[in-house]
């Protein structure tokens, strides 16, 4: 067998810290240690946990069985977690303390320079993307870059050139199209299970976003249209690049913020069909924890409308599940498959057992610093919209 990959994780915030326990697995060394600057567990932990008790509810009720135990998990075994990077010394206490790893360092460029590292995955804010993978490519290293790549597309350019030059692998981190979960909206769809042209209809709920100020400043997190740029993204995967976009949207949440806090955006696409998505962040105050004014049980709902039957999450019974009908005589064709996590089963890992493949096999990732860019550029596409008042063509940017 050949020898593990060296990985590094740069940047130690929210994302950082679930990529390193998807990495490691079970490979922890002891039960978690929280710091100060991360007082509970990461958001996706969280919704987990709520899950898991509501369907331990629904088995007491007699609505669903309980879930089955955990199986034991190896993490993505190609890997090997050798140095994590940030600026607070906290954070890398807590690493330490929950993770054999030979390097801690405040300096990212320390990790650049150990031979044992072969790839970066880079967890910073946004807006440092640009600078730390064209370092990393500069000395060889392979890149995973968390979405969104970066905050305009001319950096994005600059990102896929320094990695081109270079030889070195570059992915961007958008998981949902891994996740067999919404992998199965994007084959009912395309298979024609609903027939053509169809209605796209994504909606995430109320709420006040994350608590770090980086996520609501329009230089360095973008809000909610870059910050969960996943659903503009998915549905580019789904139905290619748009024609035409209109969007409206703008600054509904009472703290003084500079990036747009709510946005809803129509996509036309060459091959008829439509996409209506949109988002908020406008709740008061910031965080992940659920507010009195917004307590819907999901957070994401999803519904596609065809000629040929529908598909929709939740379920009708606001369940935890996606429904998928093809009309039919005499009856109609219904089929119920669970929703396992907030984004979908098992993206986050496959994601980066795939970066771990093509770093292998020295290949292309299907999520490249090209379609990192597209996406950027919807993004700024559906701003320009807002800003204007007007429907925009893509790619089209002045």
């Amino acid at each position: 067998m050949s020898h593990p990959i060296g990985i590094a994780v740069i940047g130690l915030g929210e994302s950082g810290q679930h990529h390193i326990a998807v990495i490691q697995g079970d490979r922890i060394r002891r039960p978690a240690q929280q710091t100060p600057e991360t007082p509970d567990l990461p958001a996706a932990w969280r919704a987990g946990l709520l899950r898991a008790g509501r369907q331990f509810v629904r088995s007491l009720l007699g609505r669903s069985k309980p879930p089955p135990p955990p199986l034991p998990n190896p993490g993505v075994e190609e890997f090997q977690l050798i140095g994590v990077s940030d600026i607070a010394e906290s954070r890398l206490d807590w690493a330490k303390q929950n993770y054999d790893i030979p390097c801690a360092t405040r300096d990212y460029k320390t990790l650049l320079t150990r031979n044992d590292v072969d790839a970066v995955l880079i967890c910073t804010p946004p807006a440092f993307h640009p600078e730390i993978t064209v370092e990393a490519a500069r000395h060889g290293k392979h890149i995973f870059c968390e979405k969104p790549m970066a905050m305009k597309s001319a950096h994005c350019v600059e990102m896929i050139e320094a990695a081109e030059n270079a030889g070195v692998i570059l992915q961007v981190g958008y998981m949902l199209r891994f996740s067999s979960e919404r992998g199965r909206i994007a084959a009912a769809i395309r298979n024609n299970d609903l027939g053509r042209p169809v209605f796209f209809r994504e909606t995430m709920s109320l709420r006040a976003g994350g608590d770090q100020p980086w996520i609501h400043d329009q230089e360095l997190g973008g809000g909610p249209l870059w910050e969960v740029s996943h659903c503009i993204d998915f549905v580019r995967w789904v139905f290619g690049d748009p024609e035409l976009v209109f969007a409206i949207g703008g600054h509904y949440k009472p703290n003084r913020i500079s990036a747009i806090d709510t946005y809803a955006t129509c996509l036309l696409f060459p091959s008829g069909d439509r996409a209506l998505v949109g988002d908020s962040y406008a709740l008061k105050g910031f965080g992940w924890e659920k507010k009195k004014q917004a307590c819907r049980f999901h957070r994401t709902e999803i519904d596609v409308m065809g000629p040929c039957g529908y598909l929709q999450f939740p379920d009708a019974d606001l369940g935890h599940n996606l429904t998928i009908c093809t009309y039919g005589e005499p009856e109609d064709r219904i089929e119920t498959f669970p929703w396992t996590s907030e984004w979908g089963a098992n993206g986050y890992k496959a994601q980066l057992e795939h970066f771990a493949e093509c770093v292998r096999q020295k290949r292309a990732p299907a999520v490249s610093g090209y379609e990192g860019l597209k996406t950027v550029q919807l993004a700024e596409t559906i701003v320009d919209s807002i800003r204007s008042g007007e429907a925009r063509r893509f790619g089209m940017l002045p």
